[in-house]
C-alpha cells in the first residue's frame, strides 16, 4: 500500500516503505453505515423519502410548481443504482444533481444491472429481465453447456435418485455443493422462481451433501439449458428509450 503525498516515511537508504494494511475498507460496517448516511442526506435534501420496505429505494412523490403530479424511485445498491421516473425533465434535473453530489456517470437506459440483464419493447410497453449469459457462464463453468436439456428442475418421483443408483466420489464435495446452490439461489432470487422448489429442497443439505445431492444440482443446469433461449434476446433490436428508464 502507498504512503499517501507529504507522509511518506523512507528507510536508512532513503527507499520509500510502503505500509502494511492491516484492514480493508469494503471489510468495515462502519464505512457502509457513512455512505448510506451521506446517500440518504442528499437525496433527502432532493425532496426524497427512503422506503419503509427496504431502506435501500428511495421515493419522490410530489406535485410540482407546474401542477404535473411527479413520481421517481430510486433503488440504490452500493454504487450502482437505478431510477425511474413519469416526468423526463425531472429525472434530467435530479440525475445532474446526483452527479453534482458523487460524481456518477449516467449510462444511459439500464440494460444490465447486477447480472440481470433487461431488454426494452417500447411498442408494447414491456421490460423483460432475464439472466441469460449468468445461465450460460454457469453451464459453461460445470461443463455443460452442451448437456441434453430436460423439462423439469426436479423429478418428482425420485428428486435424489434412486437407491439403486451410482454415483462417483466428488473432492471437495461440500465447498463445491454450497457453491453451486448457492449460484443457482441467486437466479431464484431475480429471474428464475420457476427453481425455487428445487433450490429449497437442495439448500436442506448444504450441512452433509451426498453426491445424489450434487447430482441433483446438476439436473436443474440442464433444465435451465432448456430455458436459456426463452429470453427474448431477438427483439432487443427493437429496444427505445422507455419513458420509466
Amino acid at each position: 500500500m502507498h504512503q499517501l503525498p507529504d507522509f511518506e516515511h523512507f528507510n536508512h537508504n532513503r527507499a520509500t516503505l510502503v505500509c502494511h494494511l492491516l484492514s480493508l475498507l469494503y471489510g468495515l460496517k462502519q464505512p457502509a453505515y457513512d455512505w448510506y448516511k451521506l446517500l440518504c442526506a442528499v437525496l433527502t435534501h432532493l425532496g426524497f423519502l427512503y422506503c419503509e420496505a427496504n431502506y435501500a429505494i428511495f421515493i419522490y412523490n410530489h406535485i410540482n410548481s407546474e401542477g404535473v403530479h411527479v413520481i421517481c424511485i430510486i433503488a440504490w445498491h452500493i454504487d450502482d443504482s437505478l431510477a425511474g421516473c413519469n416526468n423526463h425533465k425531472f429525472l434530467d434535473w435530479i440525475k445532474g444533481h446526483i452527479t453534482d453530489y458523487f460524481g456518477i456517470a449516467y449510462l444511459g437506459p439500464v440494460v444490465k444491472h447486477l447480472g440481470v440483464q433487461y431488454v426494452h419493447l417500447h411498442t408494447t410497453q414491456e421490460l423483460w429481465m432475464h439472466q441469460q449469459e449468468y445461465i450460460i457462464y454457469l453451464l459453461k463453468e460445470h461443463s455443460l453447456h452442451q448437456c441434453n436439456p430436460v423439462s423439469l428442475s426436479m423429478d418428482p418421483v425420485f428428486p435424489f435418485g434412486q437407491d439403486t443408483d451410482i454415483y462417483p466420489q466428488i473432492n471437495n464435495l461440500l465447498s463445491k455443493y454450497c457453491k453451486l446452490v448457492g449460484e443457482l439461489l441467486y437466479l431464484t432470487m431475480y429471474t428464475c422462481p420457476d427453481i425455487a422448489l428445487a433450490i429449497t429442497k437442495l439448500s436442506q443439505h448444504n450441512v452433509h451433501p451426498k453426491p445424489h445431492h450434487y447430482t441433483a444440482t446438476k439436473q436443474v443446469l440442464h433444465y435451465l439449458s432448456s430455458t436459456v433461449l426463452l429470453c427474448p434476446l431477438q427483439r432487443q433490436e427493437h429496444r427505445h428509450h422507455h419513458p420509466w428508464f
